[in-house]
């Protein structure tokens, strides 16, 4: 965040994150659709265990959807 290492800053905004949602990100799934697009899940629980799943659509190292 402030010259740290990779690990250091992104475990930070992570935290960041969590704060300003409200509620923690879990660890991501990954789902190939083709040879050039993936799906990228990030789970996130609010408090009382309701789960909102964001999902990434990556095609050729682009983002090109984010649904909720």
């Amino acid at each position: 965040v402030h010259g740290e290492s990779y690990p250091v800053a992104h475990a930070a905004a992570l935290d960041a994150e969590a704060r300003a949602v409200g509620a923690p990100r879990g660890t991501e799934t990954f789902k190939t659709i083709n040879a050039s697009t993936t799906e990228i899940t990030f789970p996130y629980t609010y408090p009382g265990g309701n789960v909102v799943n964001v999902v990434l659509t990556v095609a050729n190292g682009n983002i090109t959807n984010v649904t909720r």
